[in-house]
This record gives structure tokens, sequence and C-alpha cells, in this order.
């Protein structure tokens, strides 16, 4: 009998451990949904009519949306997915980290007791086993952290040297999390998965960034040109065995792949060049020296991030790609999804944008201590506002609608409207979105945009400047204020 009981209570506490295990996240293709409602009595600084929402999507960029709040505090927001995508929400009334999953709603509810005291909740499968709520100001404390970096004192040592130290660094990371009380399991597993991607993001694959910012302590960086690494120094990403699908909680995981994809010192070719099986023996070759054994799972990943690049460089998929794609996945939600995604591309590229009220301008083909001025050339004689912005930013996004009464009433008027923006933002997604915005468009490189922002002490986007109609800079902003703007502008006219 006793020996019954033990075996019943070993039961119950293996399904009570089970029950609570994070689950191995799926591939899924699907709609995900954020619905919820804000109710009590909300303080005066917390009242909002809009909550701003970054998603980091697998497969997709990352892209920023405004949610609005309806009168009775309902609010609900529906964006395609394909596997479980960390968002990131920005308001007064709420701000912190929620994730989504294909084809399932998840529950944010916020209401005030008679206090004026806050209470959020969130629902969704993973609910139960993963209280992450207050992951991102865990992360953020670690980040910040005076261990969170690579300590290097000699920029001349090799970069196998700084791989080591990297190595180390990361690992003395990894242990001081994991000797964290006041974290659950799941929560040290994502937070795990999302250090080391981060991390090797930062560091492992900055090398020659990290090393010519050390240079720049003792000399003028223009005159040191640190080693480049080859293909055996990216080995030290063995040590963080890539192949495990929790990393799909991780939003830096999907990033640290794009960046193997676009590292030449690793040399994986374009997914157009070769079929399938021809490209994935070619990346075989280099893929042995990031992760050991069996890279199924980080396969599937990285040939996704191959076809998504394709796609957004606005390269429909060839009809024996598509023959590929079906053949090689089992599952069909990458077919699903990547077909998907192409079908817009077509119709991006087939669309007729002539008689829309915008323009994609050609980055003028002079010095970028010209830029500026070049640009201004182009619209002499008028006001020119500048919209430095991306396609993820949020608030960029709200922004334009808050100011889009004011650009209909100066319709006709000496004032142009200049959208700039950079490399981050998705080709694909930014060209969708111009038509949305009208103006005048610019898509810079990343080196011309970080001149940009030293020059001009961009601070990040939005920023907004406005120029006299003799091209002097007149005022300069990070936040939207129409009304405000507006009186700028007719000064200027």
């Amino acid at each position: 009998m006793k020996k019954l009981i033990v075996l019943v209570a070993f039961w119950v506490l293996y399904t009570c451990i089970i029950h609570a295990q994070l689950p191995i996240p799926e591939f899924k293709y699907g709609v995900g949904t954020l619905s919820g409602k804000i109710l009590g009595n909300i303080p005066k600084e917390q009242k909002t009519e809009t909550l701003n929402i970054r998603i980091n999507r697998i497969g997709f960029d990352n892209i920023g949306s405004e949610i609005p709040i309806e009168d009775d505090g309902t609010f609900n927001f529906n964006i395609p997915i394909f596997a479980v995508s960390l968002c990131v929400i920005e308001s007064p009334i709420y701000s912190g980290l929620i994730y989504l999953l294909p084809n399932e709603n998840t529950k944010l509810n916020i209401s005030f007791d008679n206090n004026g005291e806050k209470h959020v909740s969130i629902e969704n499968s993973l609910s139960p086993p993963f209280n992450y709520m207050n992951m991102g100001d865990k992360l953020l404390e670690i980040c910040m952290g005076k261990d969170f970096g690579v300590d290097v004192n000699d920029y001349n040592i090799t970069p196998n040297e700084y791989a080591q130290i990297s190595k180390k660094a990361l690992s003395n990371i990894l242990e001081k999390l994991e000797e964290r009380s006041d974290l659950s399991e799941n929560l040290k597993l994502i937070m795990g998965c999302e250090l080391k991607a981060l991390f090797s993001n930062f560091y492992i694959l900055n090398y020659s960034q990290t090393i010519k910012n050390k240079y720049k302590l003792h000399d003028d960086e223009s005159n040191y040109t640190p080693t480049k690494p080859d293909i055996s120094y990216y080995s030290i990403l063995k040590y963080l065995k890539l192949n495990n699908p929790y990393y799909l909680y991780s939003p830096s995981y999907q990033i640290l792949i794009q960046n193997l994809l676009n590292t030449n010192n690793i040399g994986i070719p374009p997914i157009d060049m070769y079929s399938l099986e021809v490209w994935k023996d070619k990346t075989d070759s280099i893929v042995k020296y990031i992760i050991d054994n069996d890279h199924s799972f980080f396969d599937k990943m990285l040939i996704l991030n191959a076809y998504t690049k394709q796609l957004n460089e606005l390269k429909p998929l060839s009809g024996s790609q598509k023959e590929d794609i079906k053949s090689y996945y089992k599952e069909e939600a990458f077919s699903e999804m990547l077909f998907t995604e192409n079908s817009k591309v077509i119709k991006l590229i087939q669309s007729d944008s002539s008689s829309k009220d915008f323009k994609i301008n050609e980055t003028p083909k002079v010095s970028k201590e010209l830029l500026i001025s070049t640009i201004l050339q182009k619209y002499e004689g008028k006001v020119v506002f500048i919209d430095f912005w991306a396609t993820w930013c949020g608030p960029c996004l709200k922004n334009m609608k808050q100011i889009e009464p004011v650009k209909k009433e100066l319709t006709g008027k000496d004032v142009v409207f200049v959208y700039i923006t950079n490399d981050t933002s998705v080709r694909k997604t930014w060209e969708e979105k111009v038509s949305q915005i009208g103006g005048e468009h610019y898509y810079l490189d990343e080196k011309t945009w970080d001149y940009l922002k030293n020059d001009l002490q961009l601070i990040g986007v939005p920023t907004y400047l406005i120029y006299d109609k003799s091209g002097t800079l007149k005022y300069k902003s990070n936040s939207m204020e129409p009304n405000k703007m507006k009186e700028w502008i007719n000064e200027l006219l």
C-alpha cells in the first residue's frame, strides 16, 4: 500500500512537471489575435486612445502598428504570423512584452481598482507555464549590467583570441542567469536563448566594429583595418547550440540567422543562384563550422530566411523554387507562408504607382556630406519637412497619421514632405507603406544613414527637421505636435 501511495504521488508530481513545461514551438501559418479590455478608474496620466505595438515575426520583417482603443475600452488586433511571435507594447497605460500565437486569441486585460491600482492579466496557451510579463525588465537589467559585453584591452588580438574572450564573457552571463532564484526555469530557458542570440549579434558577429571602436580610443579608426575572420572563427557559434527550437521564443534568433546570411566572411550565397539541393550542399560545408551534428531545425530557419530575404528584395519565387519548397518542407505551413508572401511581391511589382501622390527617389549620387543639401536643392523655393522614420517604428507610423490633416490643409502651398529611411526597413515593406504615406521618399544604405545620424545629431526615429525656402534648418523635434509644426511651417511659407 505504501508503495502504491508513493507511485501515485510520483505520478501526480511528474504530471504537474510535464504540464508546467514550456511547449516546444511549432511552425504554423495563421492569424495571431490580440484582444482585451481596459476597465476601471484610469488615472489621467495613463489614459490613451491607442496601444503602440512592435511585432517580431518569424519569417517576416519586424513591423510597428497602432491598435485603437474603443470607447468601451475594448481593442482587437489581428496579424498573420508563422510561429510564436514576441510583441513589444508601449503606451501610457501598459508597456511590456506579450507573445502572440498562430490561430489563437491572446487576451490582455487591464483594470484599475478604486484606489487607482493597476491589475494586468495575459491569457493564452503559454500563460500557465510561462509568466513572462516582467521578462523585458529582467533582460534589460542584465544587458545594461557591467558583465554584458566583451572587455578587449588589446586591439591587436586575433579573431580567434577575441572569440575565446567572447565565449568566456557569454559563459559568465549564462552562469549568473542560472544562479538566479527569482526566475523560473522556463524564464531562464527563454532568457538564455535571447541572451545568447543578442550577445552574438552585438559582439561575436560584430568583431570588426568592436575592434575598431577599441582602436578609436588610441587613434583615428580610418587608419586601421581589423583582420577579417575566416570561417573557422565562427565555430564559436557551436557553443550556442542553434538547433534548439526553443530559440523561436527569442526575437534575436531570427536576426542572428539574417546576420549569418548577410555576413560576407561566412559566404552563404543568395538562394536564387542555385537549385535548393545545390545551395544546401554549398551551405552545409559552411554550417558544419557553426553547428555540430544534427542541424535540421536550423536548416529550416536558414532556408526560410534565405527565401524571405529574396522576397524582401522584390524578387519573386521561380517555378523551380516553388517545387523545391514543396519538396523540402514537410510542414505545409512553410509553403503556405512563402507562397502568400510571394503573391504580395508579384502584386506589388505589377501595381501601377504612377498616379499615386508619392514618389520613390533615387538617392543622389553625391558624397554623404552633400546628400541633404542636394536633396534640398531639388525642392528649392519650398519649405521642406523631413521625417526620418522606419517601417518597424510604431511611433513613426502613429505620428504620420497625426500630421495627415496638416498635410491636407497645406496642399497646394510651397511645402514638401520628405521621408527618409534606411535598410533596417525591409524594402518590400517600405514600398508597400509609401503609397499610404504620400510625399517624397528616400531609402539610404547603412553608411549614409550613420553619417547623417552623426552629422545631424539624430537621437533615433522618429526625428523631424524643417528647413526654410533657402535650405536653412530652422526646427528640429523628436516628438509630433501637429499644431506646433503647422505653425512652424506657416511661419516659413
